[in-house]
């Protein structure tokens, strides 16, 4: 009964009446007070009245302010649909009352006529019940979400559900006094109702980003929550490789080399005022709208640019950098865990490179599938279980990865193999089959993962944050097939080099033994030169050591 995604959350913008039109008093049938209709049975075969309904009042029902009970006013406000019926029973009417949409006016106690004329085939298109397009009158529940926040703040949105369905209890009694049906809906098309009446709820998200409610003792709150997650990261060996080992080896020297969840001394200096300013920065000319599906999408930019379009541009961010550096880049987060947790991977490209898509394919030629080059010969030996090999490609900056475990004993010898595949597919040792492979699941992967709109939405969504232009699937996927095998081994190349790899470690690690594999010179690993350089590290990450190697 209800208009935005089955709750009372829309909000009527803007409404002009055409015609306003007094009601009657409420008042019960002689004899019969609201208690004794709730008694009666409710399953009693009464069917359709076949005069026209007349006591529209009985739905303005208010319960008014008493000295002695000291209840507070009630009141309730709605919209009436009037349909017109395909029987020969007139029984699709208000008496007095035109064919229309109209709302309750609370203040007034009168109802404005919206739009005219009937609304049956809207109603049965668009809820699905064909006895809907039978019904005397429609009512369709909804509610200005801050008039109730201003009082009542977050706990208002609970208000507002719970007041819909006391709204609704009382229609369905309302109805049994008066010898009608009444029936509860709430599966309809939300955007064909909102279009109708007028109402959406994107001024709930505009009020939401823009003007929170922000109180201190909430902040408190979300900041403990923040500090018990950064207190699990730390000892969660599977993240505390990305957050504490990786970060720090690939970002040294920018402000993305801390963990994603922060630190606790910076969290507990965040005020109030920081976060408002960090919301002001907010602006509709960094944002993207992502629409998918059968949508008016004029309509959806109209309001957008309604609620959003006053937000002026602040200014480009600053974009972070990787301070240049020759040599490989070892981290080590000492951890007494039976498995060590390590990630191993090359600095490469930003987001829209032209080097990206043949990156995407090594990255599946490697490891993206149990056919991988590498995972196949860490697998066959039971070196290792579970992994990801991907990209993280930024605006400015990315990186090509392999993320994985392995125990203890093993550890030595999965460094090798890694740095041995690596160093295969940029020497161009592969196959034409393992290429082709590659190529197909790729490809295969980007076409039957767009299913739902959220796909559609994920896909062109980024693509335009990130470049402020997009491609179809069907599009990259044609890049994917003009790619040819020397080209992929060029690119493994220019990228897969002995001054450009970074490794984070977690767990039981030697960094000796660590470094006498990287700098041996034999075929299964990166040759490097040079002696391991020891630089300061802040006890604030409780890390031992940092090192980077050198190289010619």
């Amino acid at each position: 009964m209800t208009v935005e995604n089955g709750i009372a959350s829309v909000v009527a913008i803007d409404r002009v009446a055409v015609k306003d039109t007094s009601l009657p008093k409420g008042h019960q049938e002689p004899g019969e007070s609201l208690q004794q209709t709730a008694i009666r049975e409710v399953l009693e075969e009464t069917g359709f009245r076949a005069k026209p309904v007349e006591y529209l009042g009985e739905f303005t029902y208010e319960v008014k302010n008493d000295a002695n009970k000291k209840i507070t006013m009630v009141t309730v406000h709605w919209f009436l649909m009037l349909i017109e019926s395909g029987k020969p029973r007139k029984v699709n009417n208000v008496k007095t009352l035109k064919k229309g949409v109209y709302h309750f006016n609370v203040k007034n106690n009168s109802i404005e006529q919206l739009r005219k004329g009937s609304n049956k085939n809207f109603l049965v298109d668009n809820t699905g019940q064909s006895f809907v397009g039978d019904s005397s009158c429609v009512i369709i529940l909804s509610a200005v979400l801050d008039r109730t926040r201003i009082k009542y703040e977050e706990r208002g949105y609970r208000f507002i559900l719970m007041e819909c369905g006391h709204v609704a209890q009382n229609l369905y009694l309302i109805s049994e006094a008066m010898r009608l049906k009444c029936c509860a809906i709430g599966g309809f098309v939300d955007e064909e109702f909102n279009k109708l009446l007028d109402i959406h709820g994107i001024d709930v998200l505009q009020q939401t980003i823009r003007y929170p409610l922000l109180k201190n003792v909430e902040l408190q709150k979300e900041k403990q929550s923040v500090i018990e997650e950064i207190n699990k990261d730390r000892f969660e060996p599977n993240i505390a490789v990305w957050d504490y080992a990786w970060n720090e080896a690939f970002w040294r020297g920018s402000s993305l080399a801390r963990p994603y969840t922060g630190n606790v001394n910076d969290l507990n200096d965040i005020s109030i005022t920081d976060v408002q300013k960090f919301i002001d920065e907010i602006s509709f000319n960094k944002g993207v709208l992502c629409i998918a599906g059968n949508f008016d999408t004029n309509y959806a930019l109209n309001i957008v640019e309604k609620y959003f379009g006053d937000i002026k541009n602040k200014g480009k961010n600053a974009a972070q950098k990787i301070a240049p550096h020759k040599g490989g880049s070892l981290k080590i987060l000492p951890n007494n865990t039976d498995n060590t947790y390590l990630m191993f991977g090359f600095k490469t490209i930003k987001k829209d490179h032209n080097d990206t898509h043949a990156l995407r394919l090594i990255s599946r030629l490697l490891g993206g599938s149990f056919s991988g080059i590498l995972v196949n010969e860490l697998r066959e030996k039971g070196f290792i279980y579970d992994w990801v090999l991907d990209q993280d490609l930024l605006q400015e900056e990315g990186y090509i990865y392999f993320k994985t475990s392995t125990g203890r004993k093993f550890l030595n010898e999965t460094i090798k193999q890694i740095c041995y595949s690596f160093k295969r597919v940029a020497k161009g040792k592969f196959s034409k089959e393992e290429f082709e492979i590659a190529q197909s699941q790729t490809i295969g992967e980007l076409l039957l993962n767009m299913e739902t709109t959220a796909d559609y939405n994920g896909w062109y969504g980024e693509q335009e944050f990130l470049s402020g232009k997009s491609y179809t699937p069907q599009e990259i996927a044609k890049i994917y097939k003009e790619i040819t095998i020397d080209s992929v081994a060029k690119v493994a190349k220019k990228y897969f080099t002995a001054n450009n790899w970074y490794l984070g470690l977690v767990g039981k690690a030697s960094p000796k033994e660590i470094e006498r594999e990287l700098i041996a010179d034999v075929e299964p690993t990166v040759e490097m030169l040079g002696k391991i350089r020891e630089l300061n590290v802040g006890k604030r990450m409780n890390i031992d050591r940092t090192r980077y190697v050198p190289l010619d």
